[in-house]
């Protein structure tokens, strides 16, 4: 097993890129992050795992945050493992299929003496078409200037309902990052905001939908599932070839949810901190 690491996110995209783009869905997160870095020539551990020269593996980390792991044999994350542990910043978890973060957080275990104390079960899902629930009332708009003060609230709410083992440390930044290019969208019954869900711009084709969230008064009307179908409605008819979205296992709500408007269940991903 060969492993090639560096720092530059256009490295990375030079030697795993067209790799990475093969599984559009799971490794819209990696993909996203190696593009981001690369625009604004951010600082991005990378490795990337060979076997007789051919791509199997790979895995990026931008500092203080997860590794996130594409797809790979359980020996090419081990290894990544050894060579991020190497690294002057090491990753806070690791992020991606259950058998990839089992290897990798065995392997940090075993070189820094640090163990897996979070492990957060998820699903992920992918709509090709979407199918909005005709029963709920209301439409979606985009978020505006005037929202920001009831969002800001909704956005840290939202974090602290989180049991990822990522936190966003600003939630206006985040909030103000995902109003940019109007991907932060509102669902309004009643002259009021009730739900929020953004999306990213699509990678690879694929976009991801995220930041769904219905304050708890509001609950139980299928705001979600509205606010969620017309933001993926819009990717698709934007251009993108299919949307993507994570989901809490324990949270079977928002399973049903997801399902009942078109998502399908592509398997288990999974999330763990180290201390």
């Amino acid at each position: 097993m060969d492993v090639e690491t560096g720092r530059r996110a256009a490295d990375f995209l030079a030697a795993a890129g067209p790799w990475v783009a093969r599984d559009p869905v799971r490794h819209n997160v990696v993909a996203t992050v190696s593009a981001g870095a690369a625009l604004i020539d951010a600082e991005l551990q990378w490795a990337v795992a060979r076997e007789n020269g051919t791509v199997v593996g790979a895995a990026v980390c931008t500092p203080p945050r997860a590794a996130l792991l594409t797809t790979m044999p359980a020996p090419a994350a081990a290894t990544i493992a050894e060579e991020f542990a190497m690294a002057a910043f090491g990753p806070t978890g690791a992020s991606g299929g259950p058998d990839e973060v089992e290897a990798f957080g065995d392997s940090w275990t075993a070189v820094t003496g640090e163990k897996v104390t979070a492990r957060t079960p998820l699903g992920i899902y992918r709509a090709d078409s979407v199918q909005a629930p005709a029963d709920v009332p209301g439409a979606v708009r985009p978020a505006a200037e005037s929202d920001v003060s009831l969002l800001t609230g909704w956005v840290s709410e939202f974090l602290a309902e989180l049991h990822h083992s990522e936190r966003h440390p600003d939630p206006q930044a985040l909030l103000r990052s995902r109003m940019e290019g109007n991907r932060l969208r509102l669902w309004e019954a009643d002259g009021r905001p009730v739900a929020m869900a953004s999306t990213s711009p699509p990678v690879d084709g694929v976009s991801r939908v995220s930041l769904v969230y219905t304050p708890p008064a509001e609950r139980g009307h299928g705001y979600a599932a509205a606010v969620t179908a017309a933001v993926t409605q819009q990717e698709l008819d934007a251009g993108a070839r299919a949307c993507m979205l994570y989901t809490e296992r324990a949270n079977a709500t928002a399973n049903r949810v997801y399902q009942r408007i078109g998502y399908v269940d592509l398997g288990d991903h999974i999330e763990v901190r180290f201390a």
